[in-house]
């Protein structure tokens, strides 16, 4: 939902302050999901980390975007879609097993 946002965001304003903001707020929102002390503070604090996240994958795309050139573009592109995907995928996988545990 807010990809497209910080996709318009990056392009109004200097990307690498914007993308260093996104990261500092997905490493609050993550820490903050660290020291929930319940369920409802949990996923507000992840929904602050996805905000960051959103805008970090946006960066990514956009800094390829800007500093690659045309033959680089797809397998940069590529590159940076498998490794979210992954991160994505095993990251749920961890997430679970701690919360089960």
């Amino acid at each position: 939902m807010f990809v497209l946002l910080w996709g318009k965001v990056h392009g109004v304003f200097n990307i690498k302050w914007v993308y260093i903001f996104n990261i500092f707020l997905f490493e609050a929102g993550s820490a903050l999901c660290g020291a929930a002390p319940n369920s409802e503070a949990l996923i507000i604090d992840r929904v602050i980390a996805g905000v960051g996240g959103s805008g970090m994958y946006s960066g990514t795309l956009t800094y390829v975007s800007v500093l690659s050139n045309e033959q680089e573009k797809p397998a940069y592109r590529a590159g940076s879609t498998v490794i979210w995907g992954k991160a994505k995928l095993g990251g749920g996988k961890k997430s679970e097993a701690l919360v089960a545990a």
